[in-house]
């Protein structure tokens, strides 16, 4: 029976533990043009090395510059080819370069002789029954959808003769990822469903774990990211009982890893990669060291180009070995290798290749990646004809009902990059009109909150995209309708997810949130704990590595059970979204929430790659102007925070550091609020953050040089001229002021929390130095511990919270102290907080950059064992029944946290706001003990004796301590965000 036609690639390639000489086994004789029948029975042995499973050996005579295809047929299991020269040197391998689970060797053979083949399963766990042919020439596989179907049928009707299951089950699952790679969901989903039937019957582990794989690609394709997961980690289980079970684990912990990658968490990605690399033996199976290696590439681009250029090298020397689909996704890796060494030619060529060969084998997605590829490329070398002409081709292969529109959106994008090139920015603004609702739409109806952000960081793109063509069209004729078109696109990347938090309670399925959160809040526990645990252990140059990466590879695991249990709870919320509150429009800002304020100008930064924009909003003006690109507004952010460290360490105020200060400072205010200063002069000021803005402190820019300033008081700051607050967004900002109207103000009393107790060290604590704490022993003591590593007292949080209380009591306020052992989690979270107006927050605080939820408030240990582990994280204050009309976080970066591609940072900031709170006064960064308590005890003064709003009691401070000769570093940190 001759070789037949394959497609697809390796099915399943799990590493042997055992390695066995094979040797002493004679080979048997086989002759150029024979076809023969063999099977691998299933030893508990014989292995030909680490990776691969029982096999035959065969010879044969061959002569010098002879063409031999080899091709290995087998309907019931993966196949593995090895071909030695007469020296008895490895000259050619094949996993499945004849495609589906068939290897083939095409090979000019070096020298007269007899060679020597081997024929062996993938995998230890892989036997049954195959045909070995051996021809010459090239003989090149059909992998047309008829040839495919046909090998396919009659593959099921040798099954059916012989009563093979596993030859069923692995014929279904090597055709639904036929069907998986050119984009045929549905029917790719029936075969993977007959596989496991087949496999179910069978009692057959390996094809199960296989076909859990296999989903797991195809969900991942479909951006159905908490099912991937949930077949992925069942593919992990279902290898644990397989003779080799580390390929497996390798191929899903790839694309675990992958999943990650693709939603912005590149830190738990990276976890999943590592486990991969050590699970992939470099005798191992080709498909599945190139699936790994190809990963490992993409994910260290960004970090390592060499390292990331090793691993595509790897994966190019496997390219013969590999069925067609995955050779072609090497080549793809090659030509994003060659344009990022600055070879655009050579790029565009393999690009090309890639191309042709995708639509060979009727794989329209990755055509449309080549095709986007191409445009890149063309761009680059500013070739607008280029670009256009392959953007124009991928959108046109492209379907807008694809489940994921990804491919169609960045080929409009292309198409309107070459357009902008050209100078047409009407076309490009067409093409990005037409992008827009696809992303839109997916972030409508996606479960996972990740995932949901990645949309929104498109939205973002594409509307910076939309706002430079409108802006080029202002430049070209000014009117005023370009400017609010503009601004709307902006307002629209900028609060969705937030505004649908703010309201969920509104909507949510009564009971559904209490059931979800008894799930999932001692998951949160452990996952806060974990976090912290990892700040401090990598800020320990004594850590060891092996702990850092078990902490590291249980945050992973949580952080994947989290990902699954969220995706059930927005689920059930997806049908409600159509009844959320959308981004408001300029013409409705200024007509409602503006004509009421006339004395308020709102200025909103959007900063771009190319060029960034500053939009100013008032009750009668709109106005759109460019600004320079985020790579220089970063620079000088960069600048002015380096300098905020200086004089955190030294507050001397020398002449050179006030000068260096007034240079940086003044520069940033010229860039960014100058060229609209005779707009807003004499008004109050909304600042809208964009990207790295959200650290900078916009008080304490410098509005005009005194070259004679010796010392900081005789600097001028913005924050003199104006009051100033902070929104994530102006519909957010009308979202609080609506808020904190239509609810009665709690009565006039204030909770004021600090002085915790962090350590068993503490003299407060009554325990010896030498005896542990009495929950020490307990889980949640363990954690509690850990969290409070190199955490000192603060003494003075005493005195600010035992000072601020007795300016309450003066003031008619009736003011709450938890100090101690009372300032614990477990009392706030079971405290009726909608009671207090103010609630007052002097304790040290965390900020993650990696995932904001996890930023947190650290309050007292629990002596008893319960399960609070002390940490309040962002993630947990959301929950609290909060209707404040302001929350203090009077610690250190209280302000920092998660900063998103679209919405802002995720942190304390926000979680306050969606718990309740109308405004959070936080701070940008770390800040000092005794300064923050003068500062504190100043704006009380204000708020509780004076009465004064909280925007205007802070601006009053801050221009008190300035005049005093207080840098800005003791000054600037805290900011009011929420509203006015």
């Amino acid at each position: 029976m001759p070789t037949q036609v394959c497609c697809g690639s390796a099915l399943l390639a799990v590493l042997g533990s055992q390695s066995a000489d094979l040797s002493s086994r004679a080979p048997r004789a086989i002759h150029v043009g024979e076809t023969l029948e063999a099977e691998i029975a299933d030893p508990e042995h014989a292995r030909l090395r680490p990776s691969l499973g029982p096999g035959h050996r065969f010879i044969f005579d061959g002569r010098a510059g002879q063409r031999l295809t080899i091709g290995v047929e087998s309907f019931e299991f993966d196949s593995y080819l090895i071909l030695f020269d007469p020296a008895g040197r490895e000259i050619a391998f094949s996993d499945d370069s004849a495609g589906f689970s068939n290897a083939c060797i095409r090979r000019q053979l070096p020298a007269d002789g007899e060679y020597l083949l081997v024929v062996c399963g993938a995998t230890a766990d892989h036997l049954g029954t195959y045909w070995l042919t051996v021809r010459e020439r090239d003989h090149e596989p059909d992998y047309s959808e008829r040839a495919a179907t046909a090998y396919y049928r009659r593959g099921l009707a040798w099954a059916s003769s012989r009563g093979s299951r596993r030859a069923e089950s692995f014929l279904n699952l090597v055709m639904g990822r036929y069907y998986r790679e050119r984009g045929r969901w549905g029917q790719a989903e029936d075969c993977y469903a007959r596989s496991r039937a087949a496999a179910q019957t069978a009692d057959l582990e390996v094809a199960l774990c296989a076909a859990a794989i296999e989903r797991g690609r195809l969900m991942t394709q479909r951006m159905r990211y908490d099912a991937a997961i949930r077949e992925l980690l069942r593919a992990l289980r279902l290898s644990a009982s397989l003779r080799a079970a580390e390929d497996a684990q390798a191929q899903a912990y790839a694309q675990i890893g992958d999943i990650y990658r693709s939603i912005g968490r590149s830190p738990v990605a990276s976890v999943w990669y590592r486990k991969a690399a050590e699970a992939t033996s470099p005798d191992g199976p080709a498909s599945t060291r190139a699936r790994v290696y190809s990963s490992l590439f993409k994910s260290s681009l960004t970090s390592d180009r060499d390292e990331a250029f090793g691993y595509a090298k790897s994966c190019l020397a496997m390219r013969d070995a590999v069925d067609p689909v995955q050779r072609v996704t090497i080549t793809a890796d090659w030509a994003r290798v060659e344009g990022a060494r600055g070879q655009p030619e050579e790029a565009l060529r393999l690009a090309e290749e890639v191309c042709r060969a995708a639509r060979s084998l009727g794989c329209r997605d990755i055509e449309i990646s080549a095709l986007s590829l191409e445009s890149l490329i063309a761009w680059s070398l500013r070739d607008m004809d280029g670009t256009i002409k392959a953007a124009r081709s991928a959108a046109a292969l492209a379907r807008p009902e694809d489940e994921d529109s990804g491919s169609l959106r960045v080929a409009l994008q292309m198409q309107a990059s070459g357009e902008m090139l050209r100078g047409d920015y009407q076309a490009a603004l067409a093409s990005c009109l037409k992008a827009l609702p696809l992303v839109e739409r997916g972030w409508e109806r996606e479960p996972v909150p990740e995932v949901r952000q990645g949309y929104a960081s498109q939205t973002r793109g594409l509307c910076t995209q939309i706002i430079r063509c409108l802006a080029a069209l202002n430049a070209q004729e000014p009117k005023t309708g370009h400017a609010r078109m503009a601004f709307d696109f902006a307002e629209r990347t900028r609060c969705r997810s937030l505004l649908e938090e703010l309201h969920r309670d509104e909507f949510e399925r009564q009971g559904m949130r209490a059931a979800l959160e008894a799930e999932q809040t001692p998951l949160m526990v452990r996952l806060s704990a974990l976090s912290r645990q990892l700040a401090v252990a990598r800020s320990d140059d004594m850590s060891d590595q092996g702990l850092l990466d078990r902490l590291e590879e249980d945050r992973a695991r949580l952080v994947a059970q989290r990902m699954l249990l969220e995706a059930r709870w927005n689920g059930h919320s997806t049908c409600e979204r159509a009844n959320l509150p959308v981004p408001l429009t300029c013409d409705q800002l200024q007509s409602g929430f503006l004509r009421q304020r006339p004395n308020t100008a709102i200025l909103v930064y959007q900063l771009g790659v190319k060029e960034s924009f500053l939009f100013l909003l008032s009750r009668s003006d709109v106005r759109l102007l460019t600004l320079p690109d985020w790579n220089c507004i970063g620079g000088l952010v960069r600048q002015w925070r380096s300098a905020i460290v200086q004089q955190l360490r030294s507050d001397a105020g020398d002449v050179l550091q006030v000068r260096h200060y007034e240079d940086i400072a003044h520069k940033l205010y010229a860039t960014l609020v100058q060229p609209v200063a005779d707009h807003i002069r004499g008004r109050d000021l909304v600042f809208v953050a964009d990207g790295v803005l959200h650290e900078l402190a916009f008080e304490s820019l410098v509005t005009s040089r005194a070259d004679d300033a010796s010392s900081y008081a005789g600097l001028r700051y913005l924050v003199e001229d104006h009051a100033i607050t902070y929104a994530p967004s102006v519909t957010i900002l009308v979202e609080a002021e609506r808020r904190a109207n239509v609810r009665p103000p709690p009565a006039r009393n204030l909770l004021l929390v600090g002085d915790a107790v962090f350590t068993p060290d503490d003299p407060r604590a009554g325990v010896p130095p030498s005896t542990p704490s009495v929950s020490s022993n307990t889980g949640a003591g363990r954690r509690a511990m850990a969290l409070r590593a190199g955490i000192g007292r603060l003494p003075a949080t005493r005195q600010e919270v035992l000072g601020i209380s007795e300016l309450a009591e003066k003031s008619s306020w009736h003011s709450t102290l938890w100090m101690g052992f009372d300032a614990a989690e477990g009392r706030l979270k079971t405290t009726r907080l909608s009671q207090f107006r103010i609630v007052h927050f002097a304790t040290h605080a965390t900020a993650d950059p990696v995932d904001g939820e996890f930023s947190g408030i650290l309050l007292s240990y629990d002596r008893d064992s319960s399960d609070e582990d002390g940490l309040l994280s962002a993630a947990e204050v959301r929950s609290l029944d909060l209707d404040a009309e302001l929350v203090v976080l009077s610690g250190c970066s209280t302000a920092a946290g998660q900063r998103t591609g679209a919405e802002g940072v995720i942190g304390l900031s926000r979680e306050f706001m969606i718990a309740g709170a109308e405004r959070v006064c936080a701070s940008l960064w770390d800040v000092e003990d005794g300064s923050t308590q003068r500062l504190m005890g100043t704006l009380y003064g204000h708020l509780l004796s004076r009465g004064d709003p909280p925007g205007f009691a802070l601006r009053q401070v801050k221009i008190e301590l300035l005049s005093a000769g207080l840098s800005p570093s003791r000054w600037a940190a805290f900011v009011l965000a929420g509203a006015l």
